[in-house]
């Protein structure tokens, strides 16, 4: 899916910031328009900016590092049932807000059994977010 910003008809390339912008908002597949929205830039807008979605959030995790997480949480362990709640939690959200304290102790605790490194973990929380990953 590409996500396109357009203020007074420009593409301006990402989603403006200032607030009380007015902008279109066009997302498209396969080179066909399959939403097109005109809105204002909120003063929530701001808290956003951390927000992504969960296939968005996983999606970050490597193939390798989701298989172990995975077998990881097989079993009658405190491990096992830490790591069901973290999965649990994950996929109860509507979206993962990456800079909640939850989501931080969720992904360290990942760390904490080593099923991710620290250097993973910084980037699954930390890298930069791209328009794809962020809700509608």
């Amino acid at each position: 899916m590409i996500v396109k910003f357009f203020v007074d008809g420009v593409d301006v390339g990402e989603r403006p910031t200032e607030i009380g912008t007015q902008y279109r908002e066009e997302r498209w597949l396969n080179d066909e328009l399959i939403a097109s929205f005109d809105s204002v830039v909120a003063a929530s807008e701001q808290l956003e900016d951390h927000k992504i979605t969960r296939l968005a959030f996983f999606s970050r995790l490597t193939h390798d590092e989701l298989v172990a997480i995975d077998l990881a949480s097989i079993g009658a362990t405190v491990e096992a049932a830490t790591v069901r709640s973290v999965l649990l939690i994950a996929n109860a959200a509507s979206y993962v807000e990456l800079t909640r304290p939850d989501t931080i102790k969720g992904v360290n605790a990942l760390v904490t059994l080593n099923l991710l490194t620290q250097e993973r973990a910084t980037a699954i929380l930390e890298d930069e977010i791209q328009e794809i990953e962020r809700p509608l």
